[in-house]
């Protein structure tokens, strides 16, 4: 299986906290793939990531993607076993990271002239991976930028005041250290398919160097912390590096 990324970024294992989540999950799953760096512009659905099965068939979206692979591997993280409550529980929990804080992180990176900065060349050397000219990049970069302006727009984020970005986003990781308390997994001892995601979206927050409210939040709460850590460690041993 080929999974197509946007590739790394400083020291996160992909630019976007759904490729993280997806390459997360397969290895959990114990699922073997490779990774190669696509032109989302290019993918049905303009999004990445995106998987090539072995058949060849591609599909698009995170999340169809593992239910697609829950099906045909036979539940590899064995989730039939929640019940209905704590399922619905997990998808709840899943539509928070993957809705509210996600469109705060990326406001965070695409709106703050500050953190823009930090993001630009990341997105030219993306581009420049892609075969783009090296002229044409920083061009390219602020239409992406327009973009993705226009999508916070239309979704609502982007007409929000910046503090209400913040306290819902506070809201949400607060929430979320609470509830993990002290699980060594977000739904109790044992993995789900859940964990790539939460995990995916600390480790896409903590780890570039944007300046945000929530990432100072979230160093704040050791609990939080400790998990990205476990998860680290666990399923990414080649990119974990123990504290002090």
């Amino acid at each position: 299986m080929i999974v197509h990324t946007f590739g790394p970024a400083w020291n996160a294992i992909d630019l976007s906290p759904f490729a993280v989540k997806l390459l997360t999950w397969l290895r959990m799953a114990r699922l073997p793939c490779t990774t190669q760096v696509a032109n989302v512009r290019k993918m049905s659905n303009s999004k990445l990531p995106a998987l090539t099965l072995d058949d060849g068939r591609l599909v698009n979206d995170s999340q169809q993607i593992i239910e697609l692979l829950r099906q045909l591997h036979e539940d590899p993280l064995d989730e039939q076993r929640w019940s209905p409550a704590e399922q619905a529980v997990a998808c709840a929990w899943r539509s928070l990271f993957e809705t509210d804080l996600y469109f705060a992180a990326y406001y965070q990176r695409w709106v703050p002239e500050r953190n823009f900065a930090i993001l630009r060349p990341v997105m030219a050397d993306y581009m420049g991976a892609l075969g783009v000219p090296a002229f044409v990049r920083p061009l390219a970069v602020k239409a992406v930028r327009r973009n993705v302006l226009a999508q916070l727009e239309a979704q609502g984020t982007g007409r929000r005041p910046i503090e209400q970005i913040h306290a819902m986003a506070d809201r949400g990781y607060a929430a979320a250290s609470d509830f993990l308390a002290d699980k060594p997994y977000f739904m109790g001892d044992r993995p789900c398919a859940l964990d790539a995601t939460v995990f995916a979206f600390l480790h896409t927050l903590v780890l570039p160097p944007f300046e945000s409210p929530q990432k100072e939040l979230v160093a704040s709460r050791t609990n939080l912390v400790r998990y990205h850590q476990r998860m680290l460690q666990q399923y990414w041993p080649e990119r974990y590096a123990a504290p002090g």
